[in-house]
């Protein structure tokens, strides 16, 4: 499309961008925006990750984006976001509040069947020692998630929507170590 979605610490925007060269901008709001952007599949429905909730929105006016879902996280901020394939389920990469410099990472699925009533199917910690810089990224078909660590880069495979159970207990996460570390 010709419709760019900006999120920023500080604001939520949406440009028509049409002609690159002069990009007009549609809506502004303030938001404490977190950092993750999803786009449905058919263009209708946009999912924003905050410091403390996610949100869907209708964007079918893009100039006038009304929110369909509001639902708060009280573990940290969604970083990351994503549609499941089949757009029941919405993925949340969170970076779990702590003490230290060191964030969990933590992976949580939620139902949104009901867009008033999203409910949280699974929610699992993939690292206990994530740094906040690191990213956290969604394979396009939903089927893994890729993540890196201090020292490694690490690949999950997402097992089954329909159970509870998120990852099996024969899970394979795949680790590639660096051999040097990301902090330089």
């Amino acid at each position: 499309g010709r419709t760019l979605y900006l999120g920023s610490q500080g604001a939520f925007k949406i440009y028509n961008v049409t002609n690159p060269e002069s990009p007009i901008l549609l809506y502004k709001t303030d938001a404490h925006f977190g950092g993750g952007i999803a786009l449905s599949k058919d263009n209708t429905k946009l999912l924003l990750g905050f410091l403390d909730k996610f949100e869907i929105y209708s964007v079918v006016n893009s100039s006038n984006p009304v929110c369909i879902s509001s639902s708060p996280i009280f573990r940290g901020p969604v970083f990351s976001v994503a549609f499941s394939n089949e757009e029941d389920r919405v993925l949340l990469g969170i970076r779990e509040r702590a003490n230290s410099g060191l964030y969990p990472l933590v992976l949580s699925i939620f139902d949104i069947t009901n867009l008033q009533s999203p409910f949280l199917v699974n929610s699992t910690k993939l690292d206990e020692h994530w740094r906040a810089k690191n990213g956290l990224w969604f394979h396009s078909n939903k089927e893994f998630v890729f993540f890196y660590t201090r020292f490694e880069f690490k690949m999950v495979r997402i097992t089954d929507w329909e159970q509870t159970i998120l990852f099996s207990s024969n899970s394979e996460i795949r680790s590639i170590p660096f051999t040097a570390s990301l902090d330089n």
